[in-house]
């Protein structure tokens, strides 16, 4: 596992790759694609990880707690990533709390605009997401950056949310 040594945070690949990608995921050829691919390996060199074509083909990239996946897909929304956090199962044992926690964060993000906080209907984890826009501004410190604002801003919101 490397750290990089500007920030704390420790990257490592938390899912294997899949043997053959989806048929809408990253293709090399696609116009937006060089953006995206672009992006990724520049957040992977940020955070000291080495693999970045593991994330590029589905993996996702653990830092610290958050499980974080990027989803490209270039023939529905080729101008956007789209990126999850997973910030794991409500906790605490008040869903009643945890719900509402969830729903005043989602009120601070001003509508969607800045993303969202929602629950997976299969695994029941929260998960912050966002679509990160592809462009020739794109790069991998400001994505990095926009995760570590998120984390940053929400961290005390999301302790009470997430076990």
């Amino acid at each position: 596992m490397n750290t990089a040594a500007s920030i704390a945070i420790q990257a490592k690949p938390a899912i294997k790759t899949p043997a053959k990608p989806p048929a809408s995921a990253f293709r090399p050829g696609s116009p937006q694609a060089g953006h995206y691919a672009r992006v990724i390996r520049e957040l992977s060199k940020v955070v000291g990880f080495e693999a970045a074509d593991e994330i590029l083909l589905g993996a996702r990239l653990r830092i610290d707690d958050y499980l974080i996946a990027f989803i490209y897909d270039d023939e529905f929304n080729p101008n956007e990533l789209a990126v999850y956090v997973d910030m794991g199962k409500p906790g605490g044992g008040d869903l009643a709390l945890a719900y509402g926690v969830m729903l005043k964060i989602n009120f601070e993000l001003d509508a969607g605009s800045r993303g969202v906080i929602s629950m997976h209907p299969d695994t029941g984890h929260l998960f912050y997401s966002f679509r990160y826009p592809l462009n020739a501004q794109a790069s991998g410190q400001s994505l990095l950056d926009t995760l570590i604002r998120f984390i940053g801003d929400f961290a005390l919101d999301a302790e009470a949310v997430a076990g």
